[in-house]
């Protein structure tokens, strides 16, 4: 449904795939002009649920691209696209292991701060002979109540795959709103009150 393809370097890159009875619901934003080769590469998709929308924004850091670079092009694409302001779910590869606490994890905590987002704990996703690391990221403006994230060992590589499902029915992208009927009775009545 979308992706992101290099067209310079081989590997890298990211596509978000839909299941087929959402497609008629499901809408790619295009954020190619964002996105840098080895720095920051990003897909995101807009599904419609009711009179609501969530955002799917899918991500691949490279492990040596420019870290500072990276955080901006992150938050372009949030800022520009608005997603912040709607349910949002981003995943994928940010090479960033929030399993060893250091200065990058700070920097992109506070990032993903400023966009009201934050990002779940997982156990380790990166497995090889030798180590362990938790450098996939599943990160959200959604109260964590709402989602179940899950790590899946496919078998498939030495990353696992990861797994988010939001419950729909407890989101609310408006909050709800109050009024106030002011009929000339209810002014008279406060003018009195107030007079008082």
């Amino acid at each position: 449904m979308a992706y992101f393809c290099r067209t310079e370097h081989r590997g890298g890159g990211v596509a978000i795939y839909v299941e087929e009875n959402l497609k008629k619901h499901t809408e790619e934003i295009d954020v190619h002009q964002f996105c840098e080769e080895l720095t920051l590469e990003a897909a995101l998709v807009k599904i419609r649920y009711g009179k609501s929308n969530l955002h799917i924004l899918g991500t691949y850091r490279p492990p040596n691209g420019n870290f500072n670079v990276a955080l901006e092009i992150l938050s372009d694409i949030i800022t520009s696209t608005k997603t912040d302001n709607y349910p949002l779910v981003i995943m994928g590869d940010i090479n960033v292991d929030i399993l060893s606490p250091d200065r990058k994890n700070v920097l992109l905590d506070e990032t993903l701060a400023t966009h009201n987002i934050k990002r779940l704990q997982l156990p380790a996703t990166r497995i090889t002979p030798l180590t362990k690391s938790s450098i996939d990221w599943i990160c959200t403006n959604i109260n964590i109540e709402k989602i179940t994230p899950k790590v899946i060992h496919a078998g498939l590589s030495d990353h696992t795959a990861q797994s988010c499902s939001v419950n729909f029915s407890k989101i609310q992208s408006n909050p709800p709103r109050m009024g106030r009927c002011l009929r000339r009775k209810n002014l008279q009545e406060l003018k009195c009150l107030l007079g008082e």
